[in-house]
């Protein structure tokens, strides 16, 4: 009985490290650029205050950040609908560098 409430203590010491280690989804983050289809402007800094509104300028948020990259970048589009002038194209400059990727996802907020 004693063995088993130490390994309880212990599993839910590790899970409670686990979950206060890991960063909330709505926390800021370095290498993220954040997408509001109805909230955004595309003269902001595509951060999860300011949010740019297209796929075309966080397109270009993302190249300008790729070169230096020492971590995966998030692209977080949030809710609404994304109208596109033209085709999307994605090339080389659009993908990971130094051995990190691009994910381009959703979240809603």
């Amino acid at each position: 009985m004693r063995k088993t409430f130490k390994l309880l203590v212990c599993l839910m010491m590790i899970l409670t490290s686990v979950t206060l280690a890991r960063p909330s989804v709505y926390a800021q983050e370095e290498f993220a650029v954040y997408v509001d289809a109805q909230n955004g402007r595309d003269t902001h800094l595509g951060t999860i205050d300011q949010p740019v509104q297209t796929l075309a300028r966080a397109q270009e948020l993302v190249r300008e950040k790729t070169s230096g990259m020492s971590e995966d970048l998030k692209v977080y589009l949030r809710g609404g609908t994304y109208v596109l002038d033209a085709p999307i194209t994605f090339t080389s400059a659009d993908s990971g560098q130094n051995g990190y990727r691009v994910i381009w996802g959703g979240i809603q907020r």
